[in-house]
């Protein structure tokens, strides 16, 4: 939690003024932030939800009818990317993912391993790997370590425009824009990755194990809704 989160005391701190302490979560402080802005429609951040959080929690310790006053010492501007933005909730575990528990290696138990390439291999050795194996796209490692992806769309358009030949290596036509997950990682990430069309990676401590497709994942929301 940002703010009062911080491990240090301000010099300005005087305990002699204090009667009580409440404690509250990260977890707690962004549900009562979003709560204050949906129900309340005051547009607080962080600290602010913590703080109501816990005048009601101290409310509820000590019963009976009272006046409580809550200073709210912050707005939501700083935080829309944050505490206000679905995805970063759901990433950072503050959100019950979509999807439930699932996790990216669920999608990759039957499996065959990954096809990949070096930088140096040709066009045509792609190609051939491409047609061999029935993929359209495969990660291009360097040392072993992913650090680009070629599809077919790559291929094509660089014989057709012959800003490259079959005997040119595939460094020269593949693209960076990838990303990388883990096998670990929620399914959500999956959704969000690829409605960017981005080409998902899986990589199990610097090893790639797979590429996730949008037909792959379509197939397992498919899935899941039989279920």
């Amino acid at each position: 939690m940002e703010g009062f989160g911080e491990d240090f005391l301000p010099t300005t701190m005087s305990f002699d003024v204090v009667d009580d302490i409440v404690r509250v979560t990260d977890q707690e402080c962004f549900d009562w932030t979003r709560r204050m802005v949906r129900e309340e429609g005051i547009y607080c951040g962080g600290s602010s939800g913590g703080a109501v959080r816990a005048a009601i929690r101290w409310a509820e310790q000590n019963p009976g009818e009272k006046n409580i006053l809550v200073i709210l010492p912050d707005s939501a501007v700083r935080y829309l990317s944050k505490i206000f933005d679905d995805n970063w909730m759901k990433e950072n575990g503050y959100m019950e993912p979509e999807f439930g528990p699932d996790k990216v290696k669920d999608l990759l138990q039957k499996r065959d391993s990954i096809v990949s390439v070096d930088t140096e291999e040709t066009l045509k050795g792609v190609v051939d790997l491409m047609r061999d194996h029935g993929i359209s796209q495969l990660p291009v490692l360097a040392g072993g370590r992913v650090c680009g992806v070629v599809s077919e769309s790559n291929l094509l358009g660089a014989l057709t425009d012959q800003s490259a030949q079959l005997d040119s290596p595939v460094k020269m036509v593949m693209t960076t824009d990838f990303s990388l997950v883990e096998p670990e990682n929620s399914t959500d990430v999956l959704g969000q990755l690829l409605a960017q069309n981005k080409t998902v990676i899986v990589e199990d401590g610097g090893k790639p194990m797979g590429i996730v497709t949008k037909i792959d994942f379509i197939e397992y929301v498919a899935q899941r809704g039989t279920k």
